[in-house]
């Protein structure tokens, strides 16, 4: 699965549920497809990290009371990530 497609499947999942809006989106074409999402979702800052030479997706929250912690919240490959994330990232926000 390339970035764009996870970007793009994670924001159909998440928009469902909840409204986000896109921050900041980093593509590093040179480092293997990799790239970073920050979203503002329900008042949280949210990042998903792609590391595409491992093809790995790392789902990240940042903390309410300290905004220098940043809590990883699954990390995995985006095929699961994708089937997974509704679920995931609606029963932290609800919590």
């Amino acid at each position: 699965m390339m970035f764009d497609q996870i970007k793009e499947k994670f924001e159909e999942q998440i928009e469902i549920d909840f409204k986000l809006e896109l921050l900041e989106s980093h593509y590093y074409a040179n480092s293997f497809g990799s790239g970073s999402l920050l979203y503002r979702i329900k008042g949280r800052n949210v990042k998903i990290n792609y590391d595409g030479k491992e093809d790995q997706v790392e789902l990240l929250i940042l903390s309410k009371s300290n905004l220098d912690v940043w809590t990883t919240i699954q990390s995995t490959n985006p095929h699961y990530f994708i089937e997974n994330v509704r679920s995931t990232f609606s029963s932290f926000l609800t919590s």
